[in-house]
């Protein structure tokens, strides 16, 4: 879609499972965390899917798409 000669591409994403410290005062998150951190990515991680989304040239003109690991 055109709007003032700007392309407007919609697509969407899943970040991943962020290690963040949302839950650090719920017993069952600490549990959780414990045993999946090893699985979790970092802050930084997570936020790479959404800006390679944002800003990669290769997406230009392509909508529609579902975005996860950067891919």
């Amino acid at each position: 879609m055109k709007v003032d000669n700007v392309n407007i591409t919609v697509n969407s994403l899943h970040p991943g499972v962020i290690k963040t410290d949302l839950g650090r005062n719920s017993t069952t998150s600490k549990i959780y965390y414990a045993v999946a951190t090893p699985f979790l990515k970092s802050i930084a991680q997570g936020a790479a899917t959404t800006v390679y989304c944002a800003a990669s040239e290769e997406l230009n003109d392509r909508g529609g798409l579902f975005c996860s690991d950067c891919a």
